[in-house]
């Protein structure tokens, strides 16, 4: 179906062209469409859209390039749920791109956002943000020195190449670490570079300093017999 409705007359008059599948089914329906409507100017439905059953049915996707109700030229996908079209992708006339619903998923490892266009430090090696994962992990309880039943829990977060992990180590009697003792091992991911961090007492009545060092996290200074050990510890892989 081929279907055109252009009229003279004043600026911006009602002017539209649809190609549908069959002469039965209404405009609305059209694969594509060109209009330029609402007698005004600037027009508010004027452009061009790409899609199926756009105005009757539920879940049809469009690709659309006109101008929004306030005069603002923009490319838009959308999805028309029934009752309105919902954007999942906006190409804004300032140039800023809206994501309305859903995520950017890279589909290849080690992608991500680049930011070449900043001018970098000299000792730049990389500009790429390409990693974010957060999760649990079990600390091993096999070095720390416990009395009686050993448990362990713990959170990570990695951003890039900087990883930042959280953990307890309890005994149900004590559980104790020296100075240069292993503490915990079992990291989420390995350490490229020595990281630092802090472990304290459950009853806040001591503290100290911890070291990553590949998969090991290591007590720098002693912790006497408590009935927990939380560390935390920032390093890079």
């Amino acid at each position: 179906m081929l279907s055109a409705n252009i009229s003279s007359g004043a600026a911006f008059s009602n002017v539209r062209a649809s190609i549908g599948n069959n002469t039965s089914t209404p405009v609305g329906w059209g694969i594509a469409s060109l209009e330029n409507c609402g007698g005004i100017s600037p027009p508010t439905n004027a452009g061009l859209s790409i899609g199926w059953n756009y105005s009757n049915g539920s879940g049809e996707n469009n690709i659309v390039y006109g101008i929004s109700a306030g005069g603002d030229p923009r490319l838009r996908i959308s999805s028309w749920n029934g009752a309105s079209l919902i954007d999942t992708l906006e190409l804004k006339s300032n140039n800023d791109v809206k994501i309305s619903t859903g995520n950017i998923i890279p589909a290849t490892a080690a992608k991500g956002v680049n930011f070449t266009a900043n001018t970098p430090a000299a000792g730049m090696t990389s500009q790429l943000l390409n990693w974010y994962e957060e999760g649990t992990w079990t600390p091993s309880t096999a070095y720390a020195t416990f009395v009686g039943a050993a448990s362990s829990s713990g959170t990570y977060t990695r951003v890039g190449r900087q990883v930042t992990v959280n953990g307890t180590l309890t005994g149900a009697t004590s559980v104790t670490v020296g100075a240069s003792g292993i503490l915990t091992s079992s990291l989420p991911f390995n350490a490229s570079y020595d990281g630092i961090g802090s472990m304290a007492a459950s009853t806040n009545t001591a503290s100290g300093v911890v070291r990553v060092t590949g998969s090991f996290v290591v007590a720098v200074t002693t912790m006497s017999p408590v009935g927990s050990i939380t560390f935390t510890a920032t390093y890079f892989v």
